[in-house]
């Protein structure tokens, strides 16, 4: 409009605008300068910086300072749960209330524009909170116990989910003017996922990433492994199953030491009586070699041994897959958003290469702690499935449905949200292939069951 005017007036044709209309018509293309400046400043002022927690909180005050607000957040959206949470905030008051304010996850059930505010990727202009006392009392409830007298905020997508918020802003409110929370939300969503990104690289265990020798890790997901800063030993290079499970139950049982005939009864409860000496003289050689076999990437030997019987060297602090697996499931269950659930449990179940010591599936010395691993693999999986079809991020869906049905069979939901994935990607007619497998691996009460849940759904 304003370049239209602009050709008439080149064309001798001028058209006369009180100052009033021409503010309002120059209110846009200001509007557009003004963030194009402020963020040109912010670049600059940041351009050297790797800091994410310092970039997020420059971009937080920059939120404030530009729409005049007090407090600039971004909220975490679960929409499985329908619940949201403060991420990361700014506030511009000595004493931050954020915490005491807000409850640790707060409902959305009162807040109906803000689920088709996501759904539309439309934003949320309130320019003042007092007009929702009588149409929607418990939003504005919310509002009031919020300290908030008007709100502006924008949908974030597509990872984490959630809000970009500022709260009592005095200038720029309206839908037309978020363009600059747009930009500060896509500075923290880039910000965010690199703190993510950033953490799974510190817990990618390698010889590259250990650095101090005191450090050593055992994977025992799958196939056995053992890690140094100078290289890796395989299950195959120990070349002694004996070793293997010697090494994994003293882990397990770390910070006690066994003598040789008790390893020997824990865990070879099958070995000929009569030749009792004979299978201790036998273990404490394979020990010996295993420490040759260890000096290839250590210095020190890992098994040693003392008055009261073996035990890993106390000289190691030693990581384990299981460990970070163990972590990774307590996070994903305490995550506060959807987003936050699938990150975790992807690492959980993208490092589920197997169970425990699959070399010794089935003997009874590993047999608590194998279950004990397996069901929660099994839970990571289903929560994962959840919360990645919550997202319609189905292709996902159907990736570790596949992949995790290869660990355990038996799991109904994985072919549950397996034939729901085939189903959403216009594939059904794969899922009588599914359903077959189903049929075959699953006891017939939680077949039918399945098969009811997919009826009910009208997916089959």
């Amino acid at each position: 409009m304003f370049i239209e005017d602009l050709k008439k007036i080149l064309k001798g044709k001028a058209i006369v605008f009180t100052p009033k209309e021409f503010a309002e018509m120059m209110r846009p293309y200001e509007f557009t300068m003004k963030v194009a400046q402020n963020l040109g400043k912010l670049e600059s002022e940041l351009h050297m910086s790797d800091d994410a927690d310092q970039i997020i909180k420059r971009a937080l005050k920059e939120a404030c300072d530009f729409y005049g607000a007090d407090w600039a957040g971004f909220l975490d959206v679960d929409m499985v749960m329908k619940v949201w949470s403060p991420h990361h905030w700014y506030n511009t008051h000595s004493r931050d209330q954020t915490k005491e304010l807000m409850e640790e996850f707060e409902s959305l059930d009162c807040m109906k524009q803000w689920i088709t505010a996501i759904h539309e990727n439309q934003p949320i202009c309130i320019p003042d909170v007092e007009a929702l006392k009588e149409t929607n009392p418990e939003e504005y409830a919310m509002y009031r116990k919020l300290r908030a007298n008007s709100i502006l905020a924008v949908p974030v997508f597509p990872r984490p989910l959630g809000f970009m918020v500022v709260r009592n802003p005095t200038r720029h409110i309206s839908p037309e003017e978020t363009l600059m929370l747009r930009m500060i939300a896509y500075v923290l969503l880039t910000n965010i996922n690199d703190q993510t990104s950033n953490e799974k690289l510190k817990r990618t265990y390698s010889p590259q990433s250990i650095t101090d020798p005191n450090d050593v890790v055992i994977n025992m997901l799958g196939d056995l492994e053992v890690i140094t800063s100078t290289g890796v030993l395989t299950e195959k290079m120990i070349a002694s199953p004996a070793i293997t499970k010697i090494l994994v139950f003293l882990y397990l049982n770390k910070g006690k030491s066994f003598a040789a005939r008790t390893l020997i009864d824990e865990i070879f409860p099958d070995r000929d009586e009569r030749d009792i000496e004979k299978e201790v003289s036998a273990l404490r050689t394979q020990i010996c070699r295993s420490r040759q076999v260890f000096d290839t990437i250590s210095a020190k030997e890992l098994i040693t041994s003392s008055h009261s019987g073996y035990c890993i060297n106390e000289f190691f602090d030693v990581k384990t897959d299981v460990q970070l697996f163990e972590e990774y499931v307590d996070r994903g269950m305490t995550a506060t958003s959807s987003f936050d659930k699938i990150e975790w449990m992807k690492l959980a179940v993208d490092l589920y290469r197997g169970d425990l010591l699959t070399s010794a599936y089935g003997e009874r010395w590993l047999d608590t702690d194998l279950h004990y691993y397996h069901m929660s693999y099994v839970t990571a999986v289903n929560i994962l499935l959840e919360n990645l079809a919550a997202n319609d991020a189905y292709n996902h869906v159907r990736h570790y449905a596949e992949k995790s049905l290869k660990i355990e069979s038996g799991n109904s939901q994985a072919y549950y949200w397996l034939v729901k994935a085939y189903s959403k990607l216009n594939a059904s007619e794969l899922t009588e292939g599914i359903l077959k497998r189903a049929e075959a691996e699953l006891p017939e009460e939680k077949y039918e069951k399945l098969l009811e849940s997919l009826q009910n759904e009208g997916i089959i």
